[in-house]
């Protein structure tokens, strides 16, 4: 895993690729940090993502979001959640049947 502090301020900066082999992740919590790199590299199973202080003000279109529950992003400069259209599939057997 790459950690760097930032040239322009004290952030920390990880690289997307220290998350390519956290098959298994599916909490996240984020806290003052700013990734460098694909987001591609998220694992596609995380279910549950808090980035306090968000940097950027879309998700980027590369952002895995099919397995998403819940997206927390207090203190963020989102402003929307991506850029142009996203198709997000929805599977029938991922809803309980009542």
């Amino acid at each position: 895993m790459q950690m760097y502090p930032s040239r322009n301020s004290s952030k920390v900066v990880l690289e997307t690729n220290a998350f390519t082999r956290m098959h298994k992740l599916r909490l996240l919590q984020l806290s003052h940090v700013q990734l460098s790199g694909r987001y591609e590299e998220f694992p596609a199973g995380l279910r549950w993502l808090c980035w306090i202080k968000f940097p950027l003000a879309s998700l980027p279109t590369d952002f895995p979001l099919e397995s998403l529950v819940a997206l927390e992003m207090c203190y963020s400069s989102l402003r929307r959640l991506w850029r142009g259209t996203k198709v997000m599939q929805i599977h029938a057997n991922s809803f309980p049947v009542w």
